[in-house]
């Protein structure tokens, strides 16, 4: 259970994970939608508002049966939207139900405009098209950075600077980091945290490691 719980609260909060242990869904929620970046915010409010599809597909002449089949489809993705939200909501996880939803939203809006019985492989063709190019469209224009673009346009930003401090294991110094337990790429050898119980084995890093017994 509590390893359970540590991944859970971890994966809706990886940086001061113990500040938020314990938190309702009503308290929780809010501050996990809050750190999301613009274009994470704006595809769930797009998934979860996918279902107004459906009045378009309606309007557009659909027979009851096309319509309840759509409810299914949307009925199991949004089991699957939920399963993630409140068990791995590490965004990337539910992406692909939030893409899914957001599909057969376009499918149906379009089916709408030309007419519900005219649904076929072309028309899904042009929906998944359609969608594709403003799904990019609103990735590139809500989280790009246009003001910070030409520092990285050719080669990528560098990593922050290292924050870590000296911390000896047996004989030989190592640094720890002292924020995130990132060491990046200037102070090693590097660990994210002091191990008390670890010594080397010899007198080099090529000996390796040991556990030290304790009586």
């Amino acid at each position: 259970t509590g390893v359970r719980e540590a991944l859970l609260w971890f994966n809706r909060f990886p940086t001061n994970t113990n500040e938020y242990v314990g938190m309702s869904t009503a308290q929780w929620l809010p501050l996990w939608f809050h750190l999301l970046n613009r274009g994470q915010k704006i595809l769930l409010l797009i998934a979860l508002a996918s279902p107004l599809g459906l009045i378009a597909y309606i309007f557009g002449g659909a027979t009851r049966k096309l319509v309840s089949g759509y409810v299914i489809a949307f009925l199991i993705n949004y089991i699957g939207i939920f399963f993630w939200l409140f068990t791995a909501s590490i965004f990337r996880f539910g992406d692909t139900y939030l893409l899914a939803s957001i599909i057969l939203a376009a499918t149906m809006i379009i089916f709408g405009f030309i007419g519900a019985k005219r649904n076929g492989p072309i028309t899904v063709s042009l929906s998944l098209v359609v969608f594709a190019v403003l799904f990019q469209v609103s990735i590139l224009t809500t989280t790009v950075g246009l003001s910070t673009l030409s520092q990285r346009a050719l080669l990528p930003s560098d990593y922050y600077p290292s924050n870590v401090l000296p911390c000896p294991i047996g004989n030989t110094t190592f640094y720890c980091a002292q924020k995130l337990g990132l060491c990046n790429y200037e102070a090693f050898p590097c660990i994210p945290k002091p191990q008390a119980n670890v010594e080397l084995r010899g007198s080099s890093l090529q000996d390796g490691f040991r556990m030290i017994q304790t009586p």
